[in-house]
């Protein structure tokens, strides 16, 4: 158990550069091999899209996590209606209690507030993702008056986009050679009321904002800073910061132009920047965060985004993956022209960079934004406040709610009202879609305990 006060450690630096000391060449069908984890999990070796597996959960199980890696995965893509192309994302399905109950299938689209839902999965997860249990309301008041996950003998059935995309009819491309390797994680015992987490930060361009080294980082009041302010927001959730270490990237990455300025984040194939990017992370239990400079739409352009995960949630205590991590742009860290003695997001750059690096790291550990940006689906907790666009845009701009060509979005001034009648609430959230001014870190009790329950968390 740890005292979750708002401090942040002295980051380390590690000797070992990040990644080959040359660029790998990159096979999208098989990206990385099977990467080992420093957690104990139950291995289940490598089965085909189609393959019913089981496992045993002991009484007292707190959570568990589904890893699914690809090993040949020749279907990088399916598309819908003839002209959306979609990742081949994996994700199992048909997840059955030992009393045969139907927990998941990813089959039907989930509801919009999936709070009440026994498992939730949303995202994209071509090649390598991870399903954790306990991520809705269900579940974790479920578990909580249990003790645990039911016991007994789960099962599910490895699946992907394409092995689903022959199950449709509105779907081209599928098929059922897919292949991945398969584990488990058990974490025994509720989550606490507290938890640790250890953070690694990679310096990928030369210079962060122009101006923060990876050598000058650790003595440097700016990052100092950020790191503090991280602290103080994972506080909020029972979260202690542990361990942070920092890496310095190879030189071949300072010098690639699909790293070293704006990253291309249109691009989620397996051999995209980002993905590659993610391969390099070394092997640990710990979040790994790469700060960037900004990023691109595949126009080239620059783009209004500030981070984004390989994964939700993140592949916790494996390294080396495509989905190994979260970017996040850094190079708000040099300005300081408005920072005070409190936390400000809207105001100092360093806080800013901290409620990015927060954000993304709280969608590795399993959580989902609490609105999306159309405003017209949620998160799978009962305890954040929601913004639907339909009761909570601005009367004028509501007839282009959901809208396929320019819809309305849902900023944080429309959502910061939750006592209204219907409330239009969680604009102030860590997990809210978009940061501005109303920004300010809220976390809820189930966010927190969602977070803990991730064997990210010890």
């Amino acid at each position: 158990m740890c005292n979750p006060t708002g401090t942040a450690p002295a980051p380390g630096s590690s000797t070992t550069l990040a990644g080959p000391a040359s660029q790998p060449a990159c096979d999208p069908t098989a990206v990385t091999p099977a990467r080992p984890s420093v957690l104990a999990t139950q291995q289940l070796n490598t089965n085909a899209v189609g393959t019913q597996l089981s496992v045993q959960i002991p009484a007292g199980t707190g959570s568990l996590s589904i890893y699914s890696q690809g090993v040949s995965v020749p279907i990088t893509s399916v598309t819908l209606n003839g002209s959306t192309k979609l990742p081949n994302s994996v994700v199992p399905t048909l997840v059955r209690d030992p009393s045969n109950a139907l927990l998941f299938d990813d089959l039907p689209p989930p509801p919009a507030d999936a709070s009440g839902q026994p498992i939730f999965y949303g995202g994209s997860s071509p090649f390598s993702g991870t399903m954790t249990v306990p991520n809705t309301s269900f579940m974790l008041e479920h578990t909580a008056l249990s003790g645990g996950l039911t016991p007994g003998q789960w099962k599910f059935t490895v699946n992907d986009f394409a092995q689903e995309c022959t199950q449709v009819n509105n779907c081209t491309g599928g098929g059922t050679t897919d292949s991945y390797d398969l584990r488990v994680y058990l974490k025994p015992g509720i989550a606490p009321a507290t938890g640790t987490v250890d953070f690694a930060f990679y310096f990928v361009p030369p210079l962060i904002g122009g101006q923060i080294s990876f050598s000058a980082a650790p003595t440097d009041a700016r990052f100092q800073r950020m790191l503090s302010s991280l602290a103080q927001i994972y506080a909020r959730a029972g979260i202690c910061i542990g361990k942070v270490t920092l890496y310095d990237m190879q030189p071949w990455v300072k010098s690639s132009p699909d790293f070293n300025a704006n990253i291309n984040i249109d691009d989620e194939t397996p051999c995209s920047p980002l993905s590659r990017l993610f391969t390099l992370s070394q092997p640990g239990n710990q979040i790994n965060i790469f700060l960037v400079n900004g990023f691109k739409n595949a126009a080239g352009s620059a783009i209004n985004i500030v981070g984004i995960d390989g994964t939700i949630p993140g592949p916790s205590s494996i390294g080396g993956t495509v989905s190994s991590g979260a970017a996040a742009n850094g190079s708000d860290l040099i300005d300081t022209r408005n920072c005070g003695s409190t936390f400000s997001p809207a105001t100092c750059g360093p806080d800013a960079v901290a409620y990015i690096v927060a954000h993304e790291a709280g969608h590795f550990m399993g959580l989902y934004h609490t609105t999306e940006q159309a405003g017209d689906s949620f998160d799978s907790l009962s305890d954040t406040s929601k913004c639907a666009c339909s009761d909570c845009a601005p009367t004028a701009s509501r007839n282009a709610c959901g809208a396929t060509s320019s819809p309305t979005l849902m900023f944080k001034r429309y959502c910061v009202s939750p006592a209204s009648l219907p409330a239009c609430g969680g604009g102030n959230n860590l997990m809210f879609w978009f940061l501005d001014v109303e920004s300010n870190g809220t976390v809820s009790p189930q966010q927190g305990q969602v977070m803990r329950a991730n064997p990210m968390v010890r």
